[in-house]
């Protein structure tokens, strides 16, 4: 019974106001000009937030990026300041001797100043020859002597 009478007065007032709408449009065209204004700009706000965030993750991204080859390339560097160093010396005295004394004493200074043992271990390789390995423990001996230019692959 309640429903019903709801019902009525629902449909009584939906005609009241059609009433009002066909005689005066305006009542109805400017809340829809409204409406339309507020989802609108809305919308606009939404899109433009969306790319504004969009722009901001690209830009860390790319300098994430950036400082991340950065750092790599640093690494690098370090990596192979030894191997540097090392060229350097028997280019400066290409003398065997010389250059086996010199070895001898750097490279385990070398090796401590690397960092995270990026460098497993130096070799001084006068002709393709490994004639000197620094450390010289585990399976790094049976190097001693091989000639890298002439080897087999898997050795």
């Amino acid at each position: 019974m309640a429903f019903h009478a709801v019902a009525k007065r629902l449909i009584a007032n939906c005609t009241a106001i059609w009433r009002i709408i066909r005689a005066f449009p305006a009542t109805l065209l400017w809340p829809l000009f409204v409406l339309g204004l507020v989802l609108g700009l809305g919308t606009w706000g939404v899109t433009r937030i969306g790319r504004v965030e969009e722009n901001s993750a690209k830009s860390r991204a790319s300098s994430l990026a950036l400082d991340t080859s950065i750092w790599f390339s640093q690494q690098l560097s370090v990596a192979i300041a030894p191997v540097q160093l090392m060229a350097a010396i028997v280019q400066y005295n290409p003398q065997y001797n010389v250059v086996q004394s010199v070895f001898a004493g750097l490279a385990p200074v070398l090796m401590e100043q690397v960092p995270l043992r990026t460098i497993k271990q130096l070799e001084y390789v006068p002709g393709g020859v490994i004639a000197d390995i620094y450390p010289l423990e585990g399976n790094n001996g049976g190097a001693a002597g091989v000639d890298l230019f002439n080897c087999e692959p898997d050795r």
